[in-house]
């Protein structure tokens, strides 16, 4: 137990100069010595339309919680090295913030707890036997908080405590004309609680349809086994709806969004949510 303990404390320390030192060296090191490229797409890897943790600017209002989700943060590709034709790598990074707040009516919405998701990220994309395949790998750290909203007074409804994990995520998709299929997995290797499982596996679909007009429908699932102690529990995520495409290739999507499973909030990672929501979302192409 011991050497266990002395081994993670190693390796954590290790992880966590790499991604505050060593990583951004090497980014620079690329940017200098690669060759910029122009491109229509903003981020080689796009984010991964049901899954709970993009980057995403939204919100979208839960019925039967009474409660709103709003969604702030984005990926960017720092780096671009174009190897041919049909090989891409980037490099990048990401920043994002995932709130939950209640309704209170009067245009009233007090926050109850928000998430800071925040790391660095790798995509590669290369075509094989006339399919399109496509490889995203993300180091980030994750935590959560409560916020003022769960506070009465000076007294807080629920105990807050420290939630972090530090991770690796590695997502690999093949494109078809307008199904994107994705198999992929999370290693956490730091928590707090230490009970968190260390391997987390994922799977789902993201599928676009032109209805003409600069118009798509839009659909997505993303299914996750998440757990802790070991012990596993599936999370479903769907979202459905129309995107519109505006100038410079963004877009506005407004639709349904579904979610089932142990919540994606850190404060309540022993809940289980299940809400039918509604709202919108601004896509960065």
């Amino acid at each position: 137990m011991i050497k266990n303990s002395a081994f993670f404390y190693i390796f954590e320390n290790m992880a966590y100069y790499f991604n505050i030192i060593v990583f951004p060296f090497i980014l620079c090191s690329l940017a200098y010595s690669s060759d910029s490229t122009n491109t229509k797409e903003r981020l080689l890897f796009q984010p991964l339309l049901a899954n709970p943790l993009e980057s995403r600017v939204g919100s979208f209002y839960q019925f039967k919680e009474n409660k709103l989700r709003l969604d702030i943060g984005a990926s960017i590709d720092l780096i671009r090295i174009k190897k041919s034709n049909n090989d891409e790598i980037t490099f990048g990074s990401d920043f994002m913030n995932y709130t939950r707040l209640r309704h209170d009516g009067r245009l009233k919405f007090p926050v109850e707890t928000a998430d800071y998701f925040f790391g660095l990220n790798g995509s590669y994309k290369t075509r094989l036997a006339d399919q399109q395949l496509s490889f995203r790998l993300r180091v980030a750290h994750i935590s959560s908080h409560l916020i003022d909203g769960l506070a009465d007074s000076l007294t807080f409804s629920k105990l807050p405590y420290v939630y972090s994990r530090e991770f690796f995520d590695l997502v690999g998709a093949i494109n078809f004309d307008k199904l994107r299929l994705y198999l992929g997995a999370t290693c956490v290797f730091s928590s707090l609680p230490k009970e968190a499982n260390r391997f987390l596996p994922q799977l789902g679909f993201d599928y676009h349809y032109d209805i003409g007009n600069n118009f798509e429908l839009v659909a997505g699932y993303d299914f996750k086994l998440l757990g802790n102690s070991n012990i596993y529990c599936g999370a479903n995520a769907f979202q459905f709806g129309i995107l519109k495409i505006m100038s410079n290739n963004n877009g506005l999507f407004t639709g349904l969004y579904y979610y089932s499973g142990k919540s994606m909030h850190g404060m309540f990672y022993k809940d289980y949510d299940e809400y039918l929501g509604i709202g919108f979302q601004v896509f960065f192409y």
